[in-house]
């Protein structure tokens, strides 16, 4: 695991978080993004930013993963099977970031880095810079011997066009709640992944939760989370395709259901009338001051998830998957 450079601002820490001069908390706001592409012969590469900002659109912190899922049609063609062997307990796809040497890269690297290595280095490398600064020091289609950016030579060669894509889709999608920014707070990222849940019947739906977190002292000082669902079309023949009939996709993009907004139509069924963004914000705001554990032993439609009666524990296990990370950006 590698080194996290948190962003300080020229401060004074009082109460743990970081204020101007002026007396004023500097603050942060927090985004997840994405950036997916399909191959035909059954294959979602989906990658994953979850990036903190702060007021003037510096980043703070970030981090970085990319999820591979793998899959065929059935045999009756009216559902997906997985074909991943790296499945955890959970049947969750396990990420790169979570194989770390188990992927093994590290061989055939001309840097002799493992891939988890260099997506830390990359993500690391945003720390400091606006979107922008990201993008214009990236060289498009870079990687895999083409020079990534003249400051990452040593420590990336691979492709890092998606993660530019996916830090961008997280500014454009970033909190509208403000949070301060607290000395040595570190972003964490956790991905569940797999077949979208559907009681038990075939899904022609692929499923990734992707929560962040910057935590202190095992503690959540801001959570968010957002849920990607790739809807597949099966031919008579098995061939595969992105269904782009489905809702999922607005204007033939695909979109999460944070961005689909009210357009994602799950407030007529629900039973308090909200939609989906509304109580993912309640679950956002429940996460703040809790542990990893605390996290997972919320209860949908209870206490500080009253205002959140969807189902729940996807997206609570992915931010207590970012907690238990986070810490862990600082070990080499």
């Amino acid at each position: 695991m590698k080194k996290t450079k948190l962003l300080l601002l020229a401060a004074l820490l009082v109460s743990g978080s970081l204020v101007s001069c002026g007396g004023k908390a500097e603050k942060m706001t927090v985004g997840v993004g994405y950036s997916g592409s399909f191959n035909a012969k059954g294959q979602l590469d989906l990658t994953a930013a979850f990036v903190a900002f702060n007021s003037k659109g510096v980043i703070v912190d970030s981090r970085l993963d990319v999820v591979q899922l793998k899959f065929a049609a059935n045999e009756a063609k009216d559902g997906l099977t997985l074909t991943n062997t790296n499945v955890d307990a959970n049947h969750s796809v396990t990420s790169k970031l979570e194989l770390g040497p188990a992927y093994g890269m590290v061989g055939s690297s001309a840097i002799h880095k493992e891939v988890d290595e260099q997506i830390e280095a990359f993500a690391d490398w945003t720390v400091g810079k606006t979107v922008e600064e990201v993008k214009s020091k990236v060289i498009p289609g870079s990687g895999h011997g083409t020079p990534v950016a003249e400051d990452l030579t040593t420590s990336v060669t691979i492709s890092v066009d998606a993660f530019v894509s996916a830090v961008e889709c997280a500014y454009a999608n970033k909190s509208t709640v403000e949070y301060d920014v607290v000395k040595d707070a570190k972003a964490g990222i956790g991905m569940i992944s797999g077949l979208a849940y559907n009681y038990g019947k075939p899904t022609k739906e692929l499923d990734v939760v992707v929560g962040g977190a910057m935590v202190k002292d095992g503690k959540v000082v801001a959570a968010t989370f957002d849920q990607v669902v790739f809807p597949v079309a099966i031919a008579e023949d098995g061939t595969l395709s992105g269904d782009t009939t489905a809702k999922y996709f607005k204007d033939g993009v695909l979109k999460s259901k944070k961005v689909l907004g009210d357009a994602y139509a799950m407030k007529p069924a629900s039973g308090i009338k909200k939609e989906w963004f509304e109580q993912a914000a309640v679950i956002d705001a429940a996460c703040a001051g809790k542990t990893a554990s605390e996290i997972t032993a919320l209860e949908k439609g209870k206490g500080e998830l009253s205002g959140a009666t969807m189902t729940v524990s996807s997206y609570l296990s992915a931010i207590a998957k970012a907690v238990n990370y986070a810490p862990l950006a600082n070990i080499k």
